[in-house]
């Protein structure tokens, strides 16, 4: 017979029993990956002061971002939300922003630690690859002060290379410039990046609203920023059209130039005739205040030439997609640093999730996707630190890089933290467990800085636009390393490595020989419709190709690396889209797809039954 007191020692036990969640180590000592890798991608010529100065500077760092303070404070960001206080008591607008203490204290360390200062006065030779390391660990503590970091970057690229010009640079200019690449906190300014206007979308060219009034060399903006990002930042670069007709202000025809504006009034006491309207309730970087602004007659000053605005902001382009990218190898890396040492933690059917081969199985390929896309990351910012130190033969190979680079690794790392979210079960879909805000978080990467079809589009146009030129550049990004490196690799290594790579070898040459077939048809049609494949073959190319040539060169023996670059040989046969350059496979393949679109709705009817349905 069961005693009350047996009865209610096994509920004590039960109700008592709780699951211990995944620790945290050093993110960058822990990191295998990364610290195998990294040196392959520095400068031959680094003097050994400095690859120890940035080596002990990430295992620092490495440690801090996992430590309670950082988890505490991006807790707190992600916790207290922005909020708009637009009226006083009195009933006097004052469009107040309120950000909580997490947000305050991640800017501020974002500062000390030199996040942005590191890529322009360190010193350090290898600076930019410094940075984007630095910078990949603390994005999934950084409670989403790593996007107006990636603006702030972008406008003091966008500023030095205007420096460099010399033609609009003034003392306004050095002070901001001087701000955005400051250490001290005090003095540390953060950018927005306006760019989106009420219709929305990547069109720049046509899409901006925005217009300004120039006299006398002063500039005043009106218009509606329907997405600034990080909205209490000090500053911003911005599109807007220059009207020189009252019919071209109306038509909204005046060619777009580049300014720079600061956010507060020179008196600091409020915004520079700006007023915010709302904030957005988005899916994710609750953290992050973004707003609704209507500009009239903010004060700004041009800092390009009229009609060269989109070519001037470019600039910031190539710097915010980095960025993009190596955020998501921070939530990648995160996601899997969570879910390894979970797995030794939860037990299931009487064994702990570590003992199943299943469950390492999952892991494993999660790694080795990471592992890829990590060698992709630092080949794009070796080959902008590159540009950066001098060599300006790589900057069309960059241009081409970054477009892809962003647009794979964004839609990379929302399949791996999704992955990683299940490996938790329900657990990980609690919010208390944190694992639901790098999820929701990652999700803006596919989006920002431009979707994915609109990246593959700038990749086939920038590809197509200069092409017998650029299929030079391709090759050389394609290259697999020094012949006499192939020849003693495949003498090393086993049989299937070698028909690995002769595998990746065909399809580069396929690749090539269709871009080229591509190129002779002249089809503007043809080519916009491939972009996405055109993009993601090049990066299924590019991944293995970048570890032949850096990765395997060390460790042509090591088991572990040979696994994870067949990995990424059978993914690029498997997943290769053929390259069509006839107009007829075309049109048959759009009347194909026009007709499993249709479906059930497209009758006689059609327009009265579109017209007809209810508006969500």
């Amino acid at each position: 017979m069961l005693h009350d007191s047996a009865i209610q020692a096994k509920l004590t036990s039960i109700v008592s029993h709780s699951q211990s969640g995944p620790h945290l180590g050093n993110q960058f000592t822990e990191d295998l990956a990364l610290q195998s890798y990294l040196p392959h991608f520095l400068d031959a010529k680094t003097p050994v002061e400095q690859r120890i100065e940035m080596e002990n500077d990430l295992i620092r760092f490495g440690m801090k971002v996992a430590g309670s303070d950082y988890l505490k404070m991006s807790a707190n960001a992600e916790d207290s939300k922005p909020y708009l206080e637009q009226f006083d008591a009195w009933g006097a607008r004052i469009d107040t922003l309120h950000t909580g203490e997490g947000w305050k204290y991640l800017k501020r360390e974002a500062a000390v630690e030199g996040l942005t200062h590191i890529a322009y006065h360190s010193n350090n030779i290898n600076g930019r690859i410094w940075q984007t390391v630095k910078l990949m660990l603390f994005t999934p503590s950084s409670g989403m002060v790593s996007c107006p970091l990636a603006m702030t970057d972008g406008a003091a690229y966008t500023l030095r290379e205007l420096k460099q010009e010399g033609k609009y640079w003034n003392k306004e200019l050095e002070e901001a410039y001087a701000r955005l690449t400051s250490k001290d906190p005090k003095k540390h300014w953060t950018s927005g990046q306006w760019m989106t206007e009420k219709r929305g979308g990547s069109d720049l060219s046509r899409g901006t609203d925005t217009f300004a009034v120039e006299k006398d060399g002063a500039v005043k903006l009106y218009g509606y920023k329907w997405f600034s990002s990080a909205t209490d930042s000090d500053m911003s670069l911005a599109l807007a059209r220059f009207p020189q007709t009252v019919d071209e202000m109306e038509k909204g025809s005046g060619k777009l130039g580049m300014v720079f504006l600061r956010i507060k009034n020179k008196e600091g006491t409020g915004l520079n005739n700006i007023q915010v309207v709302r904030l957005k309730d988005k899916l994710g970087t609750r953290q992050l205040p973004t707003a609704e602004l209507i500009l009239n007659g903010t004060n700004a000053q041009r800092i390009s030439d009229v009609g060269q605005g989109v070519k001037q902001i470019s600039h910031m382009l190539t710097l915010t997609r980095l960025h993009n990218s190596l955020s998501a190898l921070g939530y990648m890396r995160r996601v899997l640093a969570l879910a390894y040492d979970y797995k030794e933690r939860r037990e299931a059917f009487g064994k702990i999730l570590s003992g199943y081969h299943l469950h390492l199985s999952v892991l494993s390929k999660m790694e080795k996707t990471y592992r890829g896309n990590l060698l992709f990351l630092l080949e794009g910012a070796a080959m902008l630190q590159a540009v950066e130190n001098g060599d300006k033969t790589q900057k069309q190979g960059l241009r081409l890089m970054t477009s892809v680079l962003k647009l794979f690794t964004a839609k990379e790392c929302v399949k791996v933290v999704s992955e990683g979210l299940e490996s938790f079960g329900g657990l990980g879909y609690m919010e208390n467990s944190r694992i639901p805000v790098i999820f929701r978080d990652s999700q803006v990467l596919p989006i920002w800085e431009g979707t994915t079809n609109i990246l593959a589009l700038d990749f086939a146009n920038d590809l197509f636009k200069n092409f017998p030129a650029n299929i030079k550049v391709l090759e050389h990004l394609l290259r697999l390393g020094p012949e006499e490196h192939l020849n003693l690799y495949k003498r090393l290594d086993t049989p299937v490595t070698v028909q690995k790579v002769d595998l990746l070898t065909s399809h580069i040459q396929t690749y090539l020989s269709q871009l080229t077939n591509l190129a002779k048809s002249q089809s503007t049609d043809l080519i916009q419709w491939q972009a996405r494949d055109l993009a993601c073959n090049f990066a299924l190319l590019v991944i293995p190709a970048i570890y032949m040539r850096r990765a395997m060169r060390m460790h042509a023996l090591d088991p572990v690396e040979v696994q994870v670059f067949h990995f990424w040989v059978d993914r690029l046969v498997s997943e290769y889209v053929e390259v069509k350059s006839e107009k007829g496979e075309q049109e048959v393949a759009l009347k194909l797809d026009k007709g499993l679109l249709r479906g059930a709705y497209y009758g006689k009817d059609h327009d009265e039954y579109w017209n007809a349905r209810p508006k969500l």
